[in-house]
């Protein structure tokens, strides 16, 4: 059985580079920003 290898936390400046979407983790921390914000 393979297990996933990617990194969760990646560096902010190598996601922006290489990745054309950002990862999950701050998919996820973006979302949360939101509805804090609609909380205020």
């Amino acid at each position: 059985q393979e297990e996933n290898l990617s990194a969760m936390n990646t560096d902010p400046w190598y996601s922006a580079y290489h990745y054309s979407h950002p990862p999950l983790v701050e998919r996820l921390s973006a979302l949360e920003d939101l509805d804090s914000k609609k909380d205020n």
